[in-house]
């Protein structure tokens, strides 16, 4: 691994939280997902432009609902953080992924420490994704149409 990339795993490290076990993390990890899932729907009630259906399709809805968040500065007005908001999108994706039997929630040891645990999916054996934010998301190239997170799920789930 790279000097760059052991950094940010590292800086990813700090932000996990530690368990003594594997069953306590699945119960914890598991339970905020929930939790994120619940704030997702919640906070899109009033909501216009996303529909949480659960659909692949209702992705591009969501960043595009990001972006109007965004860019007018309008997380506060909905009573969230665009950190949670991003939190949950990560969330939300991996939730559009099992519901469409893609995918199954996992819980894993964080490769740098052992008592600290990731929450992803994993579609088979050979490939798992974690699920912390979608931090970054406005800078990320080619993404003219918003649609990079609907892009990703065809990319790794779409048969």
């Amino acid at each position: 691994m790279s000097r760059n990339g052991m950094k940010l795993a590292e800086s990813y490290d700090n932000k996990l939280l530690s368990f003594p076990n594997q069953q306590e993390a699945e119960k914890t990890l598991l339970a905020l997902k929930d939790e994120f899932i619940a704030r997702i729907l919640s906070l899109s009630n009033n909501a216009s432009i996303f529909k949480a259906d659960f659909t692949p399709d209702s992705l591009k809805h969501l960043e595009k609902w990001f972006f109007e968040l965004y860019e007018n500065n309008l997380f506060g007005n909905i009573g969230t953080s665009q950190s949670e908001f991003e939190t949950c999108m990560a969330i939300y994706f991996g939730n559009v992924a099992v519901e469409n039997k893609k995918a199954k929630w996992v819980v894993e040891k964080y490769f740098l420490d052992n008592d600290k645990y990731t929450i992803g999916i994993r579609r088979d054996e050979h490939f798992s994704q974690t699920l912390g934010g979608y931090r970054g998301l406005p800078l990320r190239k080619n993404n003219k149409k918003r649609e990079s997170i609907f892009r990703e799920y065809k990319r790794f789930y779409d048969d």
